[in-house]
């Protein structure tokens, strides 16, 4: 008996051991399907992709990601379910606004809440949010009746972030299906309302200087402008150009030139300005592809999924031309787009030509891939 005894005492803790790991072993595929099957079911509804731990895409016209977040509170990591419709161009506000009742604060909103809370004046919307910002007379501009009445509705049911880039609404927990479906719908409302508001924001004092001169050079280019962010764009010969601020800090602002290919390169590319890196990015950067000119090789970074074809279109004339344009800032060219980013925004006088030779070189680029395919045919 006592050794039956002592079999059983071994045993039965192994056993239970057991038991347990198989029941969370369960819980969790369970967890797993479940989130599978909200986020496709939310992806098909809203025409977006579906992944392990979310969905994004478009739903009208709005980039919208929904997201789990792990965040560490103490010893535990609580699961929130956040989603989030992007605003885009971004804002310059630096705006930070979240919930008064708001528990810590997660990877998003961290990097963005200024630690201020503005009082705007409107005793529902201040008592309802932390507020922050550069500005407070740009941010209440900003927040029309209309947008101040969706921000507090949603505080009904979730918790509200809203910075420059994203419209955020998340809470804490699991994705629930009648969550998640009232968020894609609330975040893409209030970030579609953001545009229009945004044409009624002055620009930011420190930029206020050249607003004549842009709305000049907008009309001189035949494109459209705004204020905020201080911003020209529109397209020049086939090519979309973007030129505009784009806030670093409180009260400081760089500008960035971009002109998108009208199809993708399809070269798996990136080429960027060894300026741009400091010692540390360069020991971490892998594949740079050589070109076989030192003084492009020396000046850029560059990685290709086709270094014949990267070395074809990018000939002399092609890369000298690149060089040139890279004396304004620092350049970043993928299959989407070339993008020139400076420390300084240029005077408007200077940003009509400064588009100009960004749009002719990415429209130089884009030719000499199309010249390519045509000259390789498509057995190649």
């Amino acid at each position: 008996m006592e050794a039956v005894a002592v079999a059983l005492m071994v045993v039965m803790p192994v056993g239970i051991a057991g038991a347990i790991g198989y029941a969370v072993m369960q819980y969790q595929k369970t967890l797993v399907a479940h989130r599978a099957r909200v986020f496709a079911d939310i992806a098909s509804r809203y025409g977006l992709t579906a992944a392990a731990e979310g969905a994004s895409g478009l739903y009208q016209g709005v980039p919208v990601v929904v997201a789990l977040e792990f965040r560490k509170q103490g010893k535990s990591t609580i699961t929130y379910t956040a989603v989030r419709a992007r605003v885009h161009p971004p804002l310059d506000l630096g705006l930070s606004l979240r919930n008064q009742s708001w528990g810590g604060l997660g990877s998003l909103e961290a990097l963005f809440y200024s630690g201020k809370d503005h009082q705007l004046g409107d005793p529902v919307l201040d008592a309802a949010f932390l507020i922050g910002g550069d500005e407070p007379h740009r941010i209440a501009a900003l927040l029309t009746p209309a947008i101040r009445s969706m921000l507090v509705h949603a505080t009904k049911t979730g918790t509200v972030v809203v910075n420059d880039h994203w419209v955020q609404i998340e809470e804490r927990g699991e994705p629930r299906p009648e969550f998640v479906d009232w968020a894609v719908q609330s975040t893409v409302q209030i970030a579609r309302a953001i545009e229009p508001a945004r044409m009624q924001v002055p620009a930011a004092t420190a930029l206020a200087r050249l607003v004549h001169g842009y709305q000049t050079a907008a009309a001189a280019l035949g494109l459209s402008w705004m204020q905020t962010p201080l911003a020209l764009g529109g397209t020049i010969e086939g090519i979309a150009v973007y030129s505009g601020a784009m806030r670093v800090g409180p009260h400081k602002f760089v500008a960035a030139v971009t002109a998108s290919f009208p199809t993708s390169l399809g070269l798996g590319l990136s080429i960027r300005s060894t300026k741009e890196l400091n010692t540390i990015d360069r020991l971490f950067i892998s594949k740079d592809v050589p070109i076989g000119d030192d003084a492009f090789d020396d000046a850029f970074i560059v990685r290709t999924s086709d270094v014949g074809r990267l070395q074809r279109v990018f000939n002399k004339d092609v890369r000298d031309a690149i060089q040139r344009v890279g004396e304004l800032g620092a350049i970043e060219i993928r299959d989407d787009a070339l993008v020139v980013r400076m420390d300084t925004i240029p005077s408007a006088e200077n940003t009509p030509p400064l588009i100009d030779r960004v749009a002719r070189l990415a429209k130089a680029i884009h030719e000499r891939v199309d010249r390519e395919m045509v000259d390789q045919g498509p057995y190649r």
